[in-house]
């Protein structure tokens, strides 16, 4: 499997090359709850560290599946690089 940096920077270079934003990119990769589009901008929205992964039967249905194809791991870096907003917990993360 690629290193993260190495995915996350193939995926800025996607988002660029394709023109995305983050309306765009939900209708260009499967964007179901659970998918690896939707992890990945979750992921990043509640601060958690880039780490690919999936749930075919809905987020927290079943263990997630980290064996992602490459088109599953861009999906899933395109939504973490693509997203705007943190969760705000109502103290100073850093």
């Amino acid at each position: 499997m690629l290193e993260g940096s190495t995915i996350q920077l193939r995926a800025k270079r996607f988002i660029e090359e394709n023109n995305l934003d983050i309306s765009s990119a939900r209708g260009f990769f499967e964007n179901y709850h659970g998918s690896p589009y939707d992890r990945g901008s979750a992921d990043y929205y509640y601060w958690r560290p880039f780490d690919p992964h999936k749930y075919p039967n809905g987020t927290y249905n079943g263990d997630p599946v980290t064996d992602l194809t490459e088109e599953e791991l861009m999906a899933y870096a395109v939504g973490y690089e693509l997203e705007l907003d943190r969760k705000d917990w109502g103290v100073e993360m850093f």
